[in-house]
């Protein structure tokens, strides 16, 4: 479990990386939870998602071996798109594996990033678990 110190820090590696999101209150949610609620608009971040945070965290801290062999994942929405800024903001190659029915504007999001995109039929995550195999 992470610890505020853990947090504090992942905040100043991210600063100046991603956006300060605002924080937003609802007198409505407020009155109908019997509580003073603060959302976090993470639709403001870069691609749209809470998830860059993370992924670009976790991407800094690799070590020149890991970052040399670049990162891959599964996905076919917010996570693939995220990781493939992510991954572009921290100079480590990118592969997204997604379906080929997925949504174009996704594909086309992770492409743009600068991630390759792997688009495969059938099980998923054999087709992901082959690609990662053959580039390791």
């Amino acid at each position: 479990m992470p610890t505020l110190d853990d947090i504090r820090q992942a905040a100043r590696e991210l600063e100046g990386r991603i956006h300060r999101t605002p924080m937003l209150t609802s007198s409505a949610l407020n009155e109908r939870f019997g509580a003073d609620l603060v959302l976090k608009a993470e639709l403001f971040q870069k691609t749209g998602s809470f998830k860059v945070r993370g992924l670009l965290t976790k991407l800094l801290r690799l070590s020149a071996a890991e970052r040399e062999r670049g990162v891959i994942t599964v996905s076919a929405g917010n996570a693939a798109g995220a990781l493939a800024w992510a991954a572009r903001d921290a100079g480590v190659p990118a592969t997204v594996v997604m379906a080929k029915t997925a949504v174009q504007a996704k594909i086309d999001a992770a492409r743009g990033y600068g991630a390759t995109v792997e688009l495969v039929e059938g099980d998923l995550m054999a087709q992901y678990e082959r690609i990662k195999d053959e580039r390791s």
